[in-house]
């Protein structure tokens, strides 16, 4: 659950979440506490601030990347690039030692392919579909395609930054991003899924920057909630050109 911040606990969100799974759309809207109207306006203008913030053309990262699955105590350590195309679709290739390739990943806003030659993982489909499970198919969709976007159910501005409750369709992100977007936190739950997915990004604003780190984990609620895959990200570098546009073609089996 996202911390308290600025005096105003927020977890109300958790069960608003919940509710938006297993009850008519209307319901959550009783649930939310109030906001004066100046407060309102206030979080849909820092909102439209901050989407104007996040980058429009297309670029390329230098990251390291680490990765660890806790049912299979599997892990994964690499570098290398990450070709984004805002809104639409990156790439993401990492290499292992003697310059092997050690993950090739291509990610839309629907599809996702995902490759780890070592491991013989070789795994395709939609990105909200079982395919993608036990993969950090969310997170990177969230960070790098589609933060911040989604209808805005709620917005509560506090000393410190601002709480958001967005619905990106079937699923419905609770989110604090500071004043000047230097930390996110977010969790996202899909209607009709028992995962929990929680972002958290360290940054230099909206555009991505040398030094930015995020850290990305899945888990079930019910049950157990038992823990899912973590992935960390550190930006090297930016790239000094923009990527080849072929970049973002779907990679042939």
């Amino acid at each position: 659950m996202i911390p308290a911040r600025g005096g105003f606990a927020f977890g109300f969100a958790a069960a608003l979440a919940l509710s938006f799974i297993g009850c008519a759309e209307a319901s959550p809207y009783a649930r939310l506490p109030k906001v004066s109207q100046r407060e309102w306006d206030r979080g849909r203008a820092t909102l439209a601030s901050a989407r104007a913030e996040l980058p429009k053309d297309p670029y390329v990262l230098v990251v390291a990347v680490d990765m660890f699955e806790p049912l299979s105590g599997r892990s994964f350590t690499a570098r290398g690039g990450l070709a984004v195309l805002p809104g639409r679709a990156l790439r993401l290739q990492l290499l292992g030692p003697g310059g092997t390739t050690a993950l090739d990943a291509w990610l839309t806003r629907e599809r996702f392919r995902f490759d780890v030659p070592a491991a013989k993982i070789h795994k395709s489909g939609r990105v909200d579909g079982p395919e993608a499970q036990g993969l950090p198919v969310g997170f990177f969709r969230f960070w790098f395609l589609s933060q911040l976007e989604g209808r805005l159910l709620f917005a509560k501005p506090t000393r410190d930054g601002i709480y958001l409750v967005l619905r990106d369709g079937d699923a419905t992100i609770e989110m604090f991003r500071s004043a000047r977007g230097e930390h996110v936190e977010a969790e996202r739950v899909a209607r009709g899924q028992a995962l929990v997915e929680e972002l958290s990004v360290d940054a230099h604003g909206g555009k991505p920057m040398a030094g930015d780190r995020a850290t990305y984990r899945a888990s079930t609620f019910g049950g157990r909630g038992r823990p899912g895959l973590m992935a960390r990200v550190r930006v090297e570098s930016i790239g000094d050109e923009a990527p080849d546009p072929a970049a973002f073609e779907e990679p042939s089996p």
